[in-house]
């Protein structure tokens, strides 16, 4: 049986427990209730159960009592109590065959209702067993650890808390000011992964991430002082936020309730107050993006690849949102003109960038599908194995689009598995980043290619990472003088971004003659230490299915200012996930001769509530609706595949 049947099979039966899930309303509590971890009481165990029922996931963990068990454990661990040294708090579940369980951590202010989306699932990788996470210097307050079950009948289990130090790890990015971006509150800490970055025409800065809602953070002082906007409160899934030439605000959410259609939010007062625009596209969209267009007020691109087709889709309003017109559908069959594709292993676009001409550009990774290649691919069959990266060209506002492939590693090599990063100079030079693992290996580095015709030709792949076996999440920066290009990434010493013990920085490489034959790169870190302790899963939505870590999700990102300085925004998961913005104070920049300072000639706006709009929320009745629409759609695919 195919793995597209069987994940069909899968997505069915959870979706249909979810369904009847959503109508029970038992709970059942843990064995204590609640305890406390402190430098005086380092060890804690409880018991829970039996439980019954699911609680599958796709990108966020929701469930109901029927389904999750809560322990309240309140975790005060200063710094103070352990010095040159940082705590680290260690979770163990421990359940029996053949129930499957994961640990769902809820740091405090997350978790706020017992439908709460979440940010952090550790999975036991086979029915019954254990599962353990270790977590930096955790946050003061009330955490939540919830035991859930992934597919419970009649389970029962075991959970540990335990405490040990590792020595405090020096600051190793002198050159970047990191900062923790805010919550709603003082006392209430928030964090996303998969942060997006986009600076605005005045050097304002905003930040976006799926978080507690639809996290949109702006700073208006060059990134000294930030605050929160949550314009809505439907459940999050992706996001992405783009600034017109005017200023006007454009922040997008992928609203899983309402069967994966995207909801824009529009500002035209820095994010005091909201206003909710049309859908621009609704069920089976899927990783949409927004760019504005830099010269006309009021335009806006919006693309996103289709789920059960292989196509990515082009929308346009002219009219700030009000209105969205369809003006591209690019099929990608039409690409590889063979009729042998994988559109579910990751297909998908990238944002709409632009010449200073107006011409726009934009990335399309693809997987031509032959039987045998995803099923017996090393390591892991659960990673999506993307093997070619196209870059699509418009002249025409949009309209058409011309096809260049730098990137054909098909039966070679794979790259990530959605996320290749483009961006140009001001001489409409394109760089072009992405990662990629051999066939038959483990390790994952970084490469570049650039194109000097607006993408008709391409140079040859240059290897950017020199420093660890796993290379992954590439973004690039450019915007500046020709040749030069910053390139960031995360970089662990394991061998494999599978591995479960894999320590991640965040690093970047400046190159300032990355048009010549053999460029040259300075290498700097941006995280001051270690960000994540845990493996990268690479396989998307079927990560929670697979055991594998997906708490920063895809991608990280970066833009550059008008002094050629590079601005970077990642999640930091060691003490409860939080969004980082990393600003560079130091080293070389990608304009030769920039001004003293970034120039801010917009004023920090006044301090108002921001204008929410009405919530939707999300339960397990309605996530398994969810499910079963994914069911639906892998059901379609698999029809098409030989039995």
């Amino acid at each position: 049986m195919s793995n597209v049947r069987w994940w069909a099979r899968l997505c069915g039966a959870l979706g249909a427990a979810l369904l009847i899930a959503g109508v029970m309303q038992v709970g059942f509590a843990a064995t204590p209730a609640s305890g406390t971890i402190s430098a005086t009481h380092q060890r804690l165990t409880w018991t829970g159960g039996p439980m019954v029922g699911s609680a599958g996931a796709v990108r966020r963990v929701t469930c109901n009592p029927s389904t999750c068990d809560d322990f309240a454990l309140n975790v005060d661990l200063p710094l103070s109590a352990f010095p040159n040294h940082l705590p680290v708090l260690n979770l163990k579940l421990e359940t029996q065959v053949p129930n499957l369980m994961d640990i769902i951590i809820c740091a405090p202010g997350h978790c706020k209702d017992v439908n709460a989306a979440d940010y952090e699932v550790f999975s036991a990788s086979d029915p019954g067993g254990s599962v353990s996470h270790a977590i930096q210097a955790p946050i003061k307050g009330a955490w939540i650890i919830r035991a859930g079950c992934t597919l419970c009948a009649g389970a029962t289990y075991t959970m540990s808390a335990s405490v040990t130090t590792i020595p405090i790890p020096p600051n190793h990015a002198p050159n970047f000011k990191n900062v923790l971006l805010p919550g709603p509150t003082a006392d209430q800490p928030e964090g996303a992964a998969e942060p997006g970055i986009r600076l605005g025409p005045d050097g304002e800065i905003w930040v976006d991430g799926p978080g507690g809602s639809a996290d949109f953070w702006g700073s208006y002082d060059g990134g000294e002082t930030w605050k929160l906007n949550q314009p809505a409160e439907d459940a999050p899934g992706d996001t992405w936020i783009t600034v017109g030439p005017d200023g006007t605000l454009y922040a997008d959410n992928l609203v899983l309730t309402k069967g994966l259609a995207n909801l824009v939010y529009v500002s035209k007062d820095h994010g005091v107050t909201w206003t909710e625009s049309t859908f621009p596209a609704n069920i089976d969209s899927d990783r949409q993006w927004l760019t504005a267009d830099p010269k006309q007020a009021g335009v806006v691109y919006f693309t996103y690849h289709d789920i059960a087709d292989p196509l990515i889709w082009v929308y346009k309003t002219t009219d700030y949102g009000q209105t969205w017109i369809p003006i591209a559908s690019i099929s990608l069959q039409e690409i590889v003109n063979n009729g042998k594709f994988d559109t579910l292993g990751g297909n998908t676009s990238g944002p709409i960038i632009f010449d200073a001409d107006g011409t726009q550009h934009m990335t399309v990774t693809f997987t031509d599908f032959f039987e045998g290649t995803i099923e017996n691919a090393h390591p892991a069959n659960e990673d999506f194995h993307i093997s070619r990266i196209y870059v699509l060209t418009s002249t025409d506002n949009g309209v058409n689009w011309s096809f260049s492939m730098p990137v054909d590693d098909y039966q070679k090599g794979y790259t990530h598995h959605g996320h290749a990063s483009l961006t140009n100079d001001k001489k409409n030079n394109l760089y072009l980043v992405w990662s990629e693992r051999p066939v038959d290996s483990w390790k994952t580095d970084v490469y570049m290619e650039t194109s000097t015709d607006r993408g008709k030709t391409w140079s040859p792949r240059h290897k950017v990472s020199t420093n660890g076996a796993s290379n992954i999440f590439a973004t690039a920066g450019a915007k500046g003088d020709p040749g030069r290009v910053d390139v960031v990434w995360l970089e662990s010493p394991a061998k494999d971004f599978n591995d479960h013990k894999a320590q991640w920085r965040v690093v970047m490489a400046q190159s300032t003659n990355a048009l010549s034959a053999t460029p040259t790169w300075t290498r700097m870190q941006v995280s001051p230490h270690i960000m994540h302790a845990a493996d990268v899963c690479q396989a998307g939505t079927l990560c929670l299915a697979s055991g594998g870590n997906r708490n920063l999700l895809d991608y990280i990102w970066m833009d550059i200012d008008k002094r050629g300085m590079a601005h970077v925004a990642y999640a930091n998961d060691l003490g409860g996930l939080r969004t980082v913005y990393a600003k560079q104070i130091g080293g070389t920049g990608t304009i030769a001769n920039a001004p003293a300072v970034l120039g801010t000639k917009t004023t920090k706006p006044a301090t108002k509530p921001a204008t929410k709009l009405p919530a939707t929320g999300v339960g397990t009745g309605a996530f398994g609706g969810v499910l079963l629409s994914v069911a639906f759609v892998l059901w379609r695919r698999a029809r098409r595949l030989p039995a």
